[in-house]
């Protein structure tokens, strides 16, 4: 905000936000279903959410080790003008921290995969 790069808001989301990512989120969960039972023999609950959360944990993993904590944290060609400086740039742990709560936050969109796997 201070850059003005992004403008401020009353509200972190609004309603046609979280409506619009609803929607994306369902869309998501049911051709991620599909998918994982016609090309992956997915049949059954534990299968589409295994196989749905380790696709999820190997981009959630790869996206913090290789893009973060290689990447990120060793290139200036890749920082947001303005903020050189941050310390996150280089705080590995930080990068950790967030890929943890990646994990995390990776668990209802699987376990809704799971049960389309499941009804389908």
């Amino acid at each position: 905000m201070e850059l003005g790069l992004i403008e401020k808001r009353e509200q972190r989301f609004t309603r046609a936000d979280i409506l619009r990512k609803g929607v994306a989120l369902l869309a998501f969960v049911f051709i991620f279903a599909v998918v994982l039972k016609q090309f992956n023999g997915a049949d059954t609950f534990w299968k589409g959410f295994r196989d749905s959360y380790l696709i999820w944990l190997i981009i959630d993993w790869y996206d913090a080790l290789v893009l973060d904590c290689i990447w990120f944290c060793h290139s200036k060609k890749v920082r947001i003008p303005g903020t050189e400086n941050m310390e996150e740039y280089k705080d590995y742990r930080f990068h950790i921290k967030q890929s943890c709560i990646g994990m995390l936050l990776g668990l209802p969109a699987c376990l809704a995969v799971g049960v389309i796997t499941a009804i389908l």
